[in-house]
């Protein structure tokens, strides 16, 4: 049904192709530490294996407890600025992210400790400021448009810019380390700097589109003392203790957040563990850039058109496809482990195709935990359905804590140095850690969705009575203010 009346985007393409744009942009930076932070660690700085742990462990571990204050910084710090409490990080976030993320790839002296604690310093700071940023940048497709339309394009373009920025990373990364920069112990740095002024230039194109689209301060404390008694009069609002409470009492959600955990954690592996598979047991780096972008494609390609037939395969169920998406995903690396091609382009294809037989696992994510918020609203007549899909930030957050161990323990179990001859030993080591040790997270992000037991038409028919019960409480709601109103 059309709607009416509703607040709509000013410059409709305009607007998405920017809102792209700035996902874009802030997701090809992130791609530097995802896939050479490690490396940087090891093979630019030399950092002995404890203080890589030490680096590794205490960055993702207080990231994780800071993430919990994301929202709450956005609007308490961004109040104070004068563009609007959420559009203001669009403006000062990029810059100070930046100059901060450039301190995680410099090893400012000789002394390992004092060059550990400034990288931990700067990569905390910079994944609050950017964290935060991501954080406006979201709440961007609510602010700008009214129109449900609009907001599912806007959502849309911020995986369009999640992908398009892994499709081309591995080429521009390539042509930087390999042949622009190739042999500067600083090469890390100059990509930031190039990547970082082009992130700066799309949030600050974002913020001047987006003017406008933030109400005052005094309209938004007119419409929180409204939602206060909205609130107060609805029989759906939930308390914060109550909702944490729905959560993590609930079977189907923990185990769903479990397959997350364990999900990420195998994929955060191996960007992780690449740099060393394709130098050290493929003896390829030039290649490790042109296979990340050719695999971002394959996934995308995975992701169009074999997720859907995969979906309707399992006659709908998320749960099916999620658990045969992950076997999918395994069948290669251990393929590939057992076999172990003598033609490197051998393996690269098997792994490909694992990418775009495996590509639904991820895709099915948000629906298993939105299904497991609709179960809890219906069991609890309690809107908690946004809240529960939020916590997908938790095992993701938990997913790079348990990454980072499982990266240095990979690096200690090899015995591998910078700049060493690979022996055997090495080579067979990242052969394991890169192929077997995913395998075993996918089985063990598997096991929970086998526990899991929400069926697909079971889900239907608590959206709908889910609805019904939502339009009795807004009727209900209304007619108290507008009598409240009518008193005065």
């Amino acid at each position: 049904m059309e709607q009416t009346g509703v607040k709509k985007l000013a410059h409709g393409g305009r607007s998405q192709f920017l809102y792209f744009l700035t996902k874009f942009s802030f997701s090809i930076l992130t791609c530097t530490e995802l896939y050479y932070f490690a490396a940087f660690l090891t093979d630019t700085a030399m950092f002995s294996l404890a203080i890589i742990g030490l680096i590794q462990t205490a960055t993702t571990v207080i990231d994780a407890i800071f993430s919990f204050f994301y929202g709450a910084l956005m609007e308490k710090i961004g109040a104070l600025m004068p563009w609007g409490s959420t559009r203001s990080w669009l403006l000062v976030g990029p810059p100070i992210a930046t100059i901060l993320f450039i301190f995680c790839f410099v090893r400012i002296s000789d002394n390992e400790m004092v060059s550990a604690v400034v990288i931990i310093i700067a990569f905390i700071l910079s994944h609050v400021v950017w964290s935060i940023g991501e954080c406006s940048m979201n709440a961007l497709s609510v602010l700008m448009t009214d129109d449900v339309s609009e907001r599912a394009s806007m959502s849309i373009n911020l995986g369009r810019g999640t992908m398009g920025s892994s499709l081309v990373f591995g080429f521009i990364a390539g042509f930087f380390l390999n042949t622009l920069f190739v042999g500067s112990p600083l090469a890390y740095v100059y990509m930031i700097i190039i990547f970082g002024v082009f992130y700066w230039v799309c949030w600050i194109l974002m913020f001047i589109e987006s003017k406008g689209c933030e109400p005052t301060k005094e309209e938004k404390a007119a419409k929180a003392e409204r939602a206060a008694k909205v609130a107060a009069l609805s029989s759906r609002s939930a308390t914060l203790g109550q909702a944490y409470k729905y959560v993590f009492s609930s079977k189907n959600t923990i185990c769903v957040m479990l397959a997350i955990l364990f999900g990420y954690c195998w994929t955060f592996l191996g960007s992780g563990l690449m740099f060393y598979f394709f130098n050290i047991s493929l003896d390829s780096a030039a290649l490790m850039g042109t296979f990340m972008s050719i695999r971002g494609l394959i996934s995308l390609l995975g992701g169009v058109f074999f997720v859907p037939l995969l979906l309707k395969l399992c006659k709908g169920s998320k749960r099916m496809c999620y658990i045969v998406s992950n076997i999918l995903s395994a069948v290669p690396m251990l393929i590939n482990f057992f076999w172990r091609p003598a033609n490197v382009w051998i393996t690269l294809i098997i792994m490909l195709i694992g990418s775009f037989l495996g590509s639904g696992a991820t895709m099915m994510q948000v629906g298993l935990m939105g299904d497991c918020g609709t179960q809890l609203t219906y069991k609890n007549n309690k809107d908690v359905a946004a809240f529960t899909v939020s916590f997908m930030a938790l095992p993701l957050k938990l997913a790079l804590i348990l990454r980072s161990v499982l990266i240095t323990a990979a690096i200690g179990m090899t015995g591998y140095v910078a700049g060493m001859a690979p022996t055997e030993s090495v080579v067979n080591g990242f052969y394991t850690a890169y192929l077997i040790w995913p395998v075993v997270l996918i089985v063990i992000s598997t096991i929970p969705m086998l526990i899991y037991n929400l069926p697909e038409s079971k889900v239907t028919e608590m959206i709908k009575e889910n609805d019904r019960r939502a339009a009795e409480d807004n009727k209900m709601v209304e007619e108290a203010l507008a009598k409240m109103e009518a008193q005065g």
